[in-house]
């Protein structure tokens, strides 16, 4: 939990505890088989053929900086492939 996931591994951040503390019990309190799972379908899951037939308004919003999901191939490939989708960047 001091790594990348909450960009302590940045120069000059400061780690808080209790941060590390709530995701280490958040982590803690899932079972070992269904986090295994959910790793793995989120791993292999590929939305694209999806994506191009939603034909609702869709707002996408996505951190510039996520070193853990990161927005070029995530956030801005889903805003080109939704037709008409808004991206939001922060």
């Amino acid at each position: 939990a001091s790594g990348p996931f909450f960009g302590f591994n940045r120069p000059g951040a400061k780690t808080s505890a209790g941060l590390v503390d709530s995701f280490y019990v958040q982590g803690m309190q899932a079972g070992s088989k269904a986090t295994y799972d959910s790793i793995e379908a989120f791993f292999h899951s590929d939305f694209r053929e999806d994506l191009k037939k939603v034909n609702v308004p869709t707002l996408v919003i996505h951190g510039d900086d996520d070193q853990v999901v990161p927005i070029e191939t995530t956030g801005r490939a889903t805003a080109k492939l939704v037709q008409g989708a808004r991206l939001i960047e922060y």
